[in-house]
C-alpha cells in the first residue's frame, strides 16, 4: 500500500488495522520530499477527531521519531503543522454554515490549496464537503484523492467507491493445497479449530493453516484503471483472535449484528427492516396505468430541487394510499397545472431550497398547501400551524412510516414505467442507521442519504397531504344518479319531494299500492324484476 502510486485509492478497513498509520508515513514521507508542495489535506469527521488525532497519533509519531520531528515546525497549533515548505492542513468535514439558507458550505475548507486529501472516515462525512474539499486541489499537478473508511451501509461511502474499484484483496497461498485464499471472501468457513480448541485462518479446501503475512494484493477487475481498492478486515490482523470474530457473528454482542459485520469484518450492512430494496417498491404496482387526469379528492407531496418531484394520489381505504401520478417539472406553474388536472385538496412541499417561490405558490393555490419543516425536535405526529401554512416533522419518523407503508403493501402505484422505476430506485435511497453524536455522545437512528432521494421525501409529503382528505369514492352509474337526486333535494328544500314520483301511485312497491310522495325509481325497478306499474 505504501508503494501504490493510484491517484486515487480507496481503502475499505475493519477497526484498528493500521491503515490510518500507513497514509500518515505517506503523507509525511512525501511532505519531506517535496511530492506535495502546495501541501496535504486530512480530513475527519468532526473536529473533535481532529484534536484526537493530533494530539493522540501525530504528536507521539513525531515524539518517537527525531529525524522528522526537525523538519516540522509550528506544533503547538493542532490543526496546521509545517513540514518543510509545505503545510499539513488537520481539518474536521463539518459544515458550518450555508449560503442563502441553502448550500452548505465551511471556513474549514476554504483557501486551503493542496496536492493531496486524505479522507479518513469517509463515511461519516457530508457528501457536500466531500465534494467542497475536492475542489481544493483544482490547481495541482499531483491530485492524489485518499478514502478510507470502516464501512457502514451497502453501495454507500467507502463500500460504493470500493465496489467501483479495481477491487484488491488479500490473498494467501495455502502452503498444503496451493490454493489461493481470501480470509473476507471464505469467512465463516475459514475459521476453524485445533484440537486444543484454539481458533486458526484455514484453507477452506484442505484445512492447512494459513499465515496472513504470506499474503498479496490481487484485483479482481484489473480492467478498472480509475481507481485502486483495498478490502481488509480484522480476519487478517495478528492481533485479533479469529475465533473471537467468529463467537461475535454467531452472537453478536447486544444482539448489534451491524458492528460486527462493519469492525470486523469490513463488510457494509444493514437490517433488511432499515433499507427498502428495490422489490418492495415494486410490489405495490398493479396493472393500471398511470393517469392523465383525476376527479379527486386528492393529496399532492413535492419535493424541491433543480427539478420539482411530484407524488398525486389518493386514499381509496382507510390504511391505503393510492399513487395516481408521479412527474418531475421544471416550475411551480407546472405544479398548479397538476392539481387542477387531478382534483388536489390538499398539499405538502418542501420547505427549502426555494423558500420563497413554495411561500408564494402556497398563497396562490385555493387549496391548502403546507410548507414541510424537517426537525428533530419533533417527537410527535406532524404539527400543523394553519397560521402560517406550516408543518413540522420528525425526519426520521417521516421515513419510518413511507417505509412502513411500502414494507406492508399499504401503498398502491400504478404498473411499471420509467418513472415509476425512477420514483422506486429513489425510495430505495435512504437507509436508517444508528448515529452517535461526537459532541454529546448521544445515540438516535436517521435516515442516511446513499444517493438521490428526491421521490422518497415526496412521498413522505404526500403522505402528510393525504391526511387532510376524506376517502375517495369511486362512482358508478347508480352512485352518480343517487347524488343527482340528493342535489335534487336540496335544491327544492323538502326532502319528501322527487321529480320522477310526486303524485303518483305506485303498485308492487313500498307498500300495499298506498300513496307515495317519494319515489326511488332503481329500487323500484330492481324490486318489480326491471318493470314499473303505476296506477
Amino acid at each position: 500500500m505504501l508503494e501504490e502510486e493510484a491517484p486515487r485509492q480507496c481503502f475499505k478497513k475493519g477497526a484498528q488495522i493500521g491503515i490510518t498509520e500507513t497514509q500518515i508515513l505517506k503523507t509525511m514521507h512525501g511532505l519531506l520530499y517535496s511530492r506535495y508542495p502546495q501541501g496535504v489535506l486530512y480530513l475527519f469527521p468532526t473536529v473533535n477527531d481532529v484534536t484526537d488525532f493530533s494530539k493522540g497519533r501525530f504528536g507521539p509519531l513525531l515524539a518517537e521519531n527525531e529525524a522528522i520531528s526537525e523538519q516540522v515546525s509550528s506544533t503547538d497549533a493542532v490543526a496546521v503543522k509545517r513540514v518543510r515548505k509545505a503545510m499539513l492542513y488537520l481539518r474536521g468535514a463539518r459544515a458550518t454554515g450555508k449560503i442563502e439558507g441553502q448550500k452548505k458550505t465551511s471556513s474549514q475548507l476554504k483557501s486551503v490549496p493542496v496536492d493531496r486529501i486524505v479522507f479518513d472516515e469517509v463515511d461519516e462525512m457530508e457528501s457536500e464537503m466531500v465534494d467542497l474539499a475536492l475542489e481544493r486541489m483544482s490547481h495541482s499537478t499531483v491530485k492524489e484523492e485518499i478514502y478510507l473508511s470502516t464501512p457502514s451501509i451497502c453501495n454507500f461511502g467507502i463500500d460504493r467507491l470500493y465496489n467501483e474499484s479495481d477491487g484488491r484483496i488479500w490473498v494467501i497461498r495455502c502452503p498444503k493445497c496451493q490454493r489461493d485464499c481470501c480470509l473476507e471472501l471464505d469467512f465463516p468457513e475459514c475459521v476453524k479449530f485445533k484440537s486444543d480448541g484454539k481458533a486458526y485462518r484455514a484453507c477452506v479446501k484442505c484445512g492447512g493453516e494459513l499465515h496472513p503475512k504470506d499474503g498479496r494484493w490481487i484485483a479482481q477487475y484489473p480492467d478498472r484503471k480509475d481507481m485502486a481498492g483495498f478490502w481488509i478486515s480484522q480476519l487478517n490482523s495478528i492481533f485479533v483472535d479469529p475465533g473471537k470474530i467468529l463467537k461475535a457473528f454467531n452472537d453478536p454482542p447486544n444482539g448489534n449484528k451491524a458492528e460486527v459485520y462493519n469492525s470486523k469484518l469490513a463488510m457494509a450492512f444493514v437490517n433488511a427492516q432499515d433499507q427498502l430494496v428495490i422489490n418492495d417498491v415494486y410490489g405495490c404496482c398493479r396493472q393500471d396505468a398511470m393517469a392523465m387526469n383525476h376527479r379527486g379528492p386528492c393529496a399532492m407531496g413535492v419535493d424541491v430541487g433543480a427539478m420539482l418531484h411530484v407524488v398525486v394520489g389518493f386514499r381509496p381505504k382507510e390504511k391505503q394510499l393510492q399513487i395516481c401520478y408521479l412527474a418531475r417539472v421544471s416550475s411551480f406553474s407546472d405544479i398548479h397545472d397538476i392539481a387542477q388536472r387531478f382534483g388536489v385538496r390538499s398539499a405538502v412541499i418542501d420547505m427549502e431550497p426555494e423558500l420563497r417561490k413554495a411561500r408564494e405558490f402556497a398563497q396562490a393555490e385555493p387549496y391548502p398547501v403546507f410548507l414541510c419543516d424537517y426537525q428533530d425536535s419533533i417527537t410527535t405526529e406532524p404539527v400543523f400551524d394553519e397560521e402560517r401554512r406550516l408543518v413540522k416533522v420528525n425526519r426520521t419518523l417521516a421515513c419510518d412510516a413511507s417505509h412502513d407503508l411500502i414494507f406492508s403493501n399499504l401503498l398502491v402505484l400504478p404498473r411499471r414505467n420509467e418513472e415509476v422505476e425512477i420514483f422506486a430506485k429513489q425510495c430505495c435511497n435512504l437507509a436508517k442507521v444508528l448515529e452517535e453524536n461526537p459532541e454529546t455522545g448521544s445515540r438516535q437512528y436517521r435516515y442516511r442519504k446513499l444517493n438521490e432521494d428526491h421521490y422518497r421525501h415526496a412521498l413522505n409529503y404526500f403522505c402528510i397531504a393525504a391526511r387532510m382528505v376524506g376517502l375517495y369514492e369511486e362512482m358508478t352509474p347508480e352512485k352518480e344518479f343517487r347524488k343527482f337526486l340528493r342535489r335534487l333535494e336540496q335544491e327544492t328544500n323538502d326532502a319528501n319531494y322527487s321529480p320522477f314520483s310526486h303524485g303518483l301511485r305506485i303498485s308492487g312497491f313500498g307498500g300495499r299500492g298506498e300513496r307515495s310522495d317519494y319515489y326511488d325509481p332503481l329500487s323500484s325497478f330492481r324490486s318489480a324484476g326491471g318493470k314499473k306499474r303505476f296506477e
